[in-house]
């Protein structure tokens, strides 16, 4: 079921949008403690550009600009740990924790 505010096409047209731009990258995955792995992304080629997503989400917040970054520049989105396809921290690691 849509969001109140979008239709059924809107909310299929961003699924399918989304999946496109997802199949364009090279899906890569780093350890991220003991037991943990970190998912990244990788468009493009050229010099290496890092994009970091906020305090939630996922690479989709670069979602709009990945292909005009990845024109020009090898693109990286790493999903930070405990969001999108990464793993959660280690128990008792979060930015609570990290930052008294």
């Amino acid at each position: 079921m849509a969001e109140a505010g979008t239709s059924p096409l809107a909310s299929k047209e961003a699924e399918a949008e989304i999946a496109r731009i997802d199949a364009l990258s090279t899906r890569l995955t780093t350890s991220c403690g003991h037991a943990s792995s970190m998912a990244w992304r990788r468009w493009g080629s050229g010099p290496h550009l890092v994009l970091i997503h906020g305090g939630a989400g996922s690479w989709m917040h670069w979602i709009r600009n990945i292909e005009a970054l990845a024109a020009n520049h090898t693109v990286w989105a790493p999903d930070i740990p405990g969001f999108g396809d990464s793993d959660l921290p280690a128990e008792g690691l979060d930015a609570d924790t990290l930052y008294p």
